[in-house]
This record gives C-alpha cells, structure tokens and sequence, in this order.
C-alpha cells in the first residue's frame, strides 16, 4: 500500500503578537530612591545591554579644615587629633620649629611604641596625637605664619590658651612656644597676679614669677578664684610668695623711715609747713589720733607708711597721692596760699623720689625660688 503523505501545519501569527523577529525586554532598576521600570524592544538577535543599577552611596567623611590655602595639595602630613579630627599640616615647617616633631616625623615611617602613625593607599600619612583638636589648632596656629592660616588664632590668647600653650611648648622643646608663652603670662600679670605666679612657677620662668611677685604686693593676698592653677602647685608656691611680702613691707618701712629722717634734718624752722616730727609706725594702735605737730610733707609720709604697711608697692605712693594730698593741705596745715602752693609742688616732688626709692629697695628683695 502506498505511504501516506505527512500533514503539513502552518502556523498563522495573530494581531496581538509582536514580530518573530523581536521581543519585549523589562528589567527593574533598584536605587536610594523609589523603584522605577525600564522597559523596551531589544533585538534577538544582539546580546542585550546591561542597564547600569543605581546603588546607595555611603557619604563620604568631611574633609580636614585646610590651614593653607592650598594645604590640600601640598600638604605632606596630618595630624590626627584624640576625637579623630584631621589637620593638613608641612613636615618641614613642623620639624623646623620643634625637635620633637623633629624626631616624630624622622621616624614617621617606622612606627615606634612612642610614636603611632598611619598610612594611606593615597594622601599623605597620618600622624596620631594625643592632643584636642582645640589644641592642635592652637599649636599650628602658632607654629605657622598668620598669612596661611584660615583661622588665625585671637591674640592676645585667653588665660586658658596661655596655660595650654606653656603646657605645648615644654612638651615639644619650641622655643619660639616658649618666649609666646612667656609673654602671655607677663600680659595676665596685672590682672590676676597670684594665677600668673602660680602658673611661672609650674613652667619655671623666673621672670615672670618675681614680676607677678612685686604686682601681687598691690592687692590683698590670694585674690586669684582659679583653685585649679592652686591645686597644681605645692604648698611651698604660697609660702614663697608670703614672705616675699613680708620682706618687701618690712623693706618699704624701712626706705620710708630714712626719707622721713633726711626731711626732719632739713627743717628750717621758719615755717610751719616744714616743722614738725613724724610719726612713722607702721601699727595703728602706736599711732596719735591728729597730726597736730606735723607738717604737711610729714603727715603725708606718715600716712603713706600706713599703707603700705598692707600694699607695700610703689605704685601706692603714686595711687593715693591726690587723696593724701588733699588731707595734708587742710586748712590747718597750710597757714597761707603762698605755704599751700609751696607744698603742693614739695610733695609732688617728694612722691616721685618716694616711688624710685621704693622701687630701687625693692628690687634687692630676695624670692626664693626653687628653680
């Protein structure tokens, strides 16, 4: 029997269906944001390309405040502060004003027990600190010229910034720190004597010291309200700083007591306002109620040497001149206006001799001093 012949089947493409030769590619991008689809008509015959995916980024860390205008790019270090701040610093100006940093960044390279520092795939090297980043700011501040810094420091520095400064300068051997330091505690001087005294004697300047020595002879003792910069030195701080006083008061009843006494020898007797004895205690419960007797020239000396019984400085003599002056030309002192004008001028006088007298025996006081 003959073969059969095979069916033949056709097919027909409907309407709806797209061309043989392409099809639908959809593909969901996933990013920070909300999802969106992309879709659209790829060939079949070319491998598809690859969408690019969208994927959260992580923000990057803040970069390190610039001390130079283009401490970015030419920057060779930074130091890395104990909160983890990051300041653009020149090892070559760094190693030029401080032996330390000398030495630290010679062995940058080869981290030792005493130095830590860390290195980058790129950027210079990290050099571990372990000081705030207030005071780093402080110590590059002073270390670089105010021209390349992008927040000079305020001078004059506030007494915190003096105290930390010294603290710096001894701790990196920089004597230009020093000498700024040093000139920063001579400038708290007037203001609060007994915290610069206390605070020359914990960085050992001897001038300091003896200068916050002779102003602290012009309040009471310890007006200071730091108990901090107290609390940091010795008992024997104190001690020192008593018998300086004590010796300069003794000292200014002595230099006054021998104005008094050439004074006496060169009275003339032919006026009032130049006779007269003195009273030169420097104890109230020795002393005469008035000053019957006196010259004006006596009683004004007289009553200098009571205060300075208390405030034995020089500047006594010249602070309570015009008070004094006024009490000595009473009118039961001064006779007449020619003797009123005489002793206006003779005291004036005497109280510039008065003060470079006190200053040249005070200047001999001794301060002990154990540095």
């Amino acid at each position: 029997m003959p073969a059969r012949p095979r069916p033949v089947s056709i097919a027909v493409p409907r309407s709806s269906d797209p061309p043989p030769s392409t099809r639908v590619s959809r593909r969901v991008s996933v990013g920070h944001h909300a999802p969106t689809t992309s879709s659209r008509v790829a060939d079949t015959t070319t491998p598809a390309r690859v969408l690019s995916t969208i994927r959260p980024q992580t923000p990057k860390p803040p970069d390190p405040r610039p001390l130079s205008r283009d401490a970015a790019s030419d920057a060779d270090v930074l130091l890395q502060s104990e909160d983890g701040t990051l300041l653009y610093a020149h090892q070559w100006l760094l190693a030029r004003a401080s032996r330390v940093f000398a030495k630290m960044l010679a062995n940058l390279n080869q981290p030792s027990s005493a130095i830590t520092a860390s290195t980058q795939s790129t950027g210079p090297p990290i050099l571990i600190m372990t000081e705030s980043t207030r005071a780093l700011r402080l110590l590059l501040g002073m270390i670089y010229p105010a021209c390349l810094l992008s927040e000079p420091p305020s001078l004059p520095l506030s007494r915190d910034d003096t105290y930390m400064l010294a603290q710096l300068a001894r701790k990196y051997s920089a004597a230009h720190l020093t000498e700024a330091a040093r000139r920063g505690l001579l400038a708290y001087v007037p203001k609060d004597p007994t915290w610069a005294f206390a605070a020359a004697w914990v960085f050992e300047f001897a001038d300091v010291a003896r200068a916050a020595a002779v102003e602290s002879l012009r309040h009471d003792f310890l007006p200071s309200t730091d108990i901090k910069i107290l609390r940091q030195v010795p008992a024997a701080t104190l001690g020192a700083l008593q018998d300086f006083r004590r010796r300069c008061a003794r000292t200014a009843a002595s230099a006054l007591a021998r104005v008094a006494e050439l004074e006496r020898e060169a009275q003339t007797g032919r006026c009032r306002m130049v006779t007269g004895r003195p009273n030169l205690s420097f104890h109230r419960r020795q002393r005469g109620s008035g000053n019957e007797g006196k010259t004006c020239l006596l009683a004004y000396v007289d009553a200098v040497a009571l205060r300075l019984a208390d405030y034995p400085h020089p500047r006594t003599v010249v602070d309570s001149h015009d008070l004094l002056l006024q009490t000595c030309l009473s009118a039961g002192s001064a006779p007449c206006a020619s003797c009123s004008e005489r002793a206006q001028m003779l005291l004036k006088t005497k109280m510039e001799e008065l003060r470079t007298r006190l200053e040249m025996e005070l200047a001999t006081v001794p301060l002990q001093l154990p540095f």
